[in-house]
């Protein structure tokens, strides 16, 4: 969604120079690594637990 504006403002802005789009890039860029480090260690702290305690259900059987 948010990069949609990145292709649709320049349409109605005829001043709109580039730094402004490369600012809005790096910005998008830079929320985009956040958002994949965030899931990544989220993903890996789920799958961690689940072995934990799957470990322990084999253990108490």
């Amino acid at each position: 969604m948010m990069t949609l504006t990145g292709f649709i403002l320049p349409n109605f802005y005829d001043e709109l120079s580039w730094q402004p789009q490369v600012g809005y890039a790096v910005f998008l860029t830079v929320l985009s690594i956040v958002v994949t480090i965030l899931t990544f260690m989220l993903v890996r702290k789920r799958r961690a637990e689940k072995e934990k305690h799957e470990y322990r259900a084999m253990e108490d059987e």
